[in-house]
């Protein structure tokens, strides 16, 4: 049986550290295709589809087909590591990463520091009835809402951004 994860190594990282060579492995996804048809799809010159498909070969991402004496072309497919590493899911890495900033947020809330109460507020606050004060934050306290509104945000953004791309 066939491991489920991916070994990212570093040639791999350096192979998709373009954003031109990661639209051609997702071209790839589709189907098998040839230096041609990858360089109309992407619009790039077909020597530089060539250089890329150089280095995602390199990388043991992309092949090169099996040759049939019949065809004249050169057809690449992505092999198996190239397959996984563009179908993996990005809703799996969101909720990793959201995941991650909520463990973030809760440990700073539970670990805030302590606030003292001045020993004549306790002892007023004793002898008096209830009273409704304003209620106050620390800087800290400000920056862990920040924080968390701003992962929340992050958070709304990409789940539309994925919401619409499937509609």
């Amino acid at each position: 049986m066939e491991s489920p994860d991916l070994i990212v190594t570093k040639e791999m990282l350096k192979a998709i550290s373009t954003e031109s060579r990661l639209e051609l492995l997702r071209s790839l996804k589709e189907r098998q295709k040839t230096q041609t048809e990858l360089a109309t799809e992407l619009k790039l010159s077909p020597p530089t589809v060539l250089e890329h498909i150089q280095q995602l070969e390199k990388a043991g991402l992309v092949e090169l087909v099996k040759e049939d004496k019949e065809r004249k072309w050169k057809y690449y497919q992505l092999t198996k590591p190239g397959r996984k590493l563009i179908e993996k899911k990005p809703l799996n890495i969101l909720l990793l990463l959201t995941a991650s900033s909520l463990a973030i947020f809760g440990g700073l809330i539970l670990f805030r520091p302590a606030q003292e109460v001045p020993l004549e507020a306790k002892t007023l606050a004793a002898e008096s009835a209830p009273v409704m004060s304003s209620a106050s934050f620390s800087t800290f306290d400000i920056a862990i809402i920040i924080f968390g509104l701003i992962t929340l945000a992050l958070l709304c953004a990409h789940l539309f951004k994925l919401l619409k791309k499937k509609n």
